[in-house]
Order: C-alpha cells, then sequence, then structure tokens
C-alpha cells in the first residue's frame, strides 16, 4: 500500500483534485480522496473543464479498470478521456495498480 499512496499523493498529486479543503484552503487530511470540487477554473475558454472531481476512496465512484486504463493510457476503457484538468497519465501497469489497490484500501465516503 505504501507505493501506491506515494504515488498517489506525492507524485501523480491526485489528492490536490479529489480531496475536500478545509476553509483556509488546505486539503482536509481525515478526508483524502473522497472526492471535491476541482479547485481550478479553466484558463481556456470553451474547453471542457471538470468542476467536480470522483471520489476514489474505497474506488467509490470510479471502477478498478477504468482508473487502471486512465493510468496508463489517459483514457478509459470505452475509449473516453476524463475531461481536463486530469492530466494524461503513462504509469506503468504495475503502478496503476498500486495506485489503484491503495485508494481501494481507504474507506468509501458516507454520502
Amino acid at each position: 500500500m505504501e507505493r501506491g499512496e506515494y504515488l498517489a499523493v506525492r507524485v501523480a498529486m491526485c489528492a490536490q483534485c479529489h480531496t475536500p479543503r478545509d476553509e483556509s484552503g488546505a486539503l482536509s487530511r481525515s478526508r483524502l480522496f473522497e472526492g471535491a470540487r476541482v479547485p481550478i477554473a479553466s484558463p481556456f475558454a470553451g474547453t471542457p473543464w471538470a468542476t467536480e472531481a470522483p471520489a476514489l476512496a474505497g474506488l467509490a465512484a470510479v471502477r478498478r479498470d477504468d482508473l487502471i486504463a486512465v493510468l496508463t493510457s489517459g483514457s478509459r476503457e470505452d475509449g473516453r478521456a476524463p475531461r481536463a484538468p486530469m492530466p494524461s497519465y503513462r504509469f506503468t501497469r504495475e503502478d496503476a495498480e498500486a495506485v489503484a489497490d491503495y485508494l481501494a484500501s481507504l474507506p468509501a465516503p458516507v454520502r
């Protein structure tokens, strides 16, 4: 799990968009990967831009296979790419699986 946590938090920086922020704008460490409003607006007029980042904790809002596909190829299994600002990652399968395993190990958010 440590490798997946390292990759998700320190390398890919997934927590920056997929974690809610507190009143001061800091990441809410008690709610890691519970989904959140994307903290930046599109700098490009007319470009499709996500305003919400889905919950990744417990793989609550994403399928494991889709997450691995996005992390290895930049698009879901059906070929659709997530909207910006989601980066087009090119992780190795092993690293993508480590991230998926880490996120699956987190408790899913209670809605």
